[in-house]
C-alpha cells in the first residue's frame, strides 16, 4: 500500500519528520514525502492521516485529516524460489515466495520432474516450504521440477504457473537471513532453499537495531536463540561462514552440533582460552582462532570464516585475521544436527551468545577477499 502527500513549506536547513497513522495508531515516521506499508491483509479497509514537525520542538499542524484505504485484491501468482535435495536423497525441499494453500501443497501428483520422478507424499514444513517425498532419482543425474495446481492463500487462490521450471540441486548459497522480511516468529531464509529459522526464547528483532540502521536479531545470552532445518549442512569443500555481530558477552553465534567429539561437527563463536577478545571456529575441540582483541565488546564487527582447500582463515571487518590453520583432517562438514543460531546443542553449557547478530550467510564456496572487503563495508 503506498501513500504519498504533498510537503507543506518549511524553513530551510530543517529537517521535517512526518508520522503515519492507520486506524488511529501510529506505526511509521519518515522524512520522505512517500510510505509504503506492507504487512496488510488484502480488501481489508484502513484509515491513514499524516502529521509533520520541523526542527525539534516547531509543529507543522495537526494530522492531515484521514483518509480511507481499501487493500487491493492478491492477483499474483507465487513462484517457484527453490528445491533442494536433502542428503539422504529422498527427500526434496521445495521453496515459494508465499504462503501456499495446504490442501494444494500436500498433493503428490502436483509436482512433476523431468526426466520423471515418482512423488509419494508432501508434507507443509512452513507456510513457504513443502517437503516432498521422491522414488527413484538418479545420482549425477540432472532434473528440473515443475508444480501444477498448488495455490496460495490469497483470496483468489493463484496457482503457480505449471510452466516454469526450476533445477534441482543446492544452491551456492546454503542459507542467508538478511532480516528484511520477517514471518512471524521466523527469520527468512532468502537464499531460495527454505531453509528458515524459528525463533526461540526471548530472541526477537529489532528493526533499526543493526549495522546501518538495518534489522538485527537480539539475543538475551540466556534462552533466546534461532533453529533451521538439519540439512543446511556446509559439506565437504570449500564454505564461508560471515556475519555481523554486536559481542556483549562470549557465546556460540552459529552451530550445528557442538564443536568438540566429531570432526563432522562445529561450532563459531566462542573465543579461544589463549586468545582474549577472538572468535573461533571450534571442530573436534580445536579452535581456529582470529588474532588476540580482534573481536572486542560493544561494538559492530563484520566476522567471517572460510575453508578454502585443505586451509581455514579467520576475517575481522573484511581483514585476515589470526593466522591460517590447516583443516585437512576435518570434516565432512555435513551432520543431522538443526542449524541454530545463538547456541550449541550441548545441553549441559548451550553456551548462549548475548548481543546482536545480523546479514548471517553461508556459503558453500570459497568468497574471495575483495568480496569479504566488500561485504564489510555495506550491509
Amino acid at each position: 500500500m503506498l501513500l504519498a502527500w504533498e510537503a507543506p513549506p518549511h524553513p530551510a536547513r530543517e529537517t521535517v519528520v512526518y508520522t503515519i497513522y492507520r486506524d488511529g495508531k501510529n506505526v511509521a515516521q519518515t522524512q520522505a514525502v512517500r510510505y509504503m506499508d506492507s504487512g496488510l491483509s488484502e480488501r481489508a479497509t484502513h484509515r491513514y492521516s499524516v502529521a509533520g514537525r520541523s526542527g525539534d520542538f516547531a509543529k507543522l499542524g495537526a494530522r492531515t485529516e484521514s483518509l480511507q484505504v481499501r487493500t487491493p485484491p492478491d492477483l499474483t501468482r507465487p513462484t517457484l524460489t527453490g528445491a533442494r535435495l536433502l542428503p539422504d536423497g529422498r527427500h526434496v525441499r521445495v521453496a515459494f515466495d508465499k504462503p501456499m494453500d495446504p490442501v494444494t501443497a500436500r498433493q503428490p501428483s502436483n509436482y512433476h520432474f523431468v526426466p520423471n520422478v515418482r512423488v509419494t507424499a508432501a508434507k507443509l514444513d512452513f507456510p513457504e516450504s513443502v517437503e516432498i517425498e521422491v522414488a527413484g532419482l538418479a545420482a549425477g543425474k540432472s532434473y528440473t521440477l515443475a508444480v501444477d495446481n498448488v495455490r496460495d492463500l490469497s483470496a483468489a487462490r493463484n496457482a503457480v504457473d505449471a510452466q516454469h521450471r526450476i533445477p534441482l540441486g543446492v544452491s551456492r548459497i546454503v542459507v542467508s537471513y538478511p532480516l528484511k522480511d520477517l514471518r512471524g516468529n521466523r527469520l527468512r531464509d532468502t537464499s531460495g532453499g527454505g531453509g528458515d529459522a524459528r525463533l526461540h526464547g526471548n530472541a526477537v528483532v529489532e528493526p533499526t537495531g543493526g549495522p546501518f540502521d538495518g534489522a538485527a536479531l537480539r539475543l538475551d545470552g540466556q534462552t533466546g536463540f534461532a533453529e533451521a532445518p538439519a540439512d543446511l549442512n556446509l559439506g565437504a569443500g570449500d564454505f564461508t561462514i560471515m556475519a555481523w555481530i554486536y559481542r556483549e558477552n562470549a557465546g556460540t553465534i552459529l552451530s550445528k552440533g557442538n564443536g568438540f567429539g566429531s570432526p563432522r561437527q562445529w561450532s563459531w563463536g566462542w573465543q579461544k582460552e589463549t586468545v582474549p577478545m577472538s572468535i573461533s571456529l571450534r571442530v573436534n575441540n580445536r579452535f581456529l582462532s582470529s588474532a588476540s582483541g580482534s573481536v572486542p565488546r560493544l561494538q559492530w564487527l563484520h566476522v567471517a570464516f572460510v575453508k578454502h582447500g585443505g586451509t581455514g582463515q579467520a576475517y575481522v571487518n573484511g581483514q585476515a585475521s589470526g593466522e591460517a590453520c590447516d583443516m585437512s583432517a576435518l570434516g565432512p562438514f555435513v551432520n543431522t544436527y538443526p542449524l541454530r543460531i545463538g547456541r550449541r546443542d550441548y545441553q549441559p553449557n548451550p553456551a548462549y551468545f548475548k548481543g546482536k547478530i545480523a546479514g548471517l550467510t553461508l556459503l558453500n564456496y570459497a568468497l574471495a577477499p575483495e568480496m569479504l572487503r566488500a561485504a564489510a563495508t555495506k550491509p
